[in-house]
């Protein structure tokens, strides 16, 4: 005879708590100082800060990385298209397919 398993469900995961008016409401601001925006990492259930976006500290190596990556962009979106074109003759000169045909 199988023992029965244990008929209660898994324990749930900590949830991180959202922000709400609440909190803000609950945040007094001292005269002349703004309200904390954006809240801190631990209020939005982040584990660390996240990276603010700002200046790029090398902005010529970046543009010559955005340029490779364009180029390489084009080149196979021109492979993609030129290869449809390539099987299509190769199929008509072995004769695969007709042209016209329904």
């Amino acid at each position: 005879m199988t023992d029965a398993p244990d008929a209660s469900p898994p324990p749930e995961p900590p949830k991180a708590n959202p922000i709400t008016d609440a909190v803000f409401d609950s945040i007094q601001p001292r005269p002349g100082k703004a309200m904390p925006w954006p809240p801190a990492p631990d209020q939005r259930g982040l584990a660390s800060p996240y990276p603010p976006g700002g200046v790029d500290p090398e902005p010529v190596s970046g543009q010559r990385e955005d340029r490779y990556y364009l180029r390489l962009l084009i080149a196979m979106i021109l492979l993609i298209v030129l290869s449809g074109f390539a099987v299509t003759i190769i199929g008509l000169m072995l004769g695969i397919a007709t042209p016209g045909a329904e």
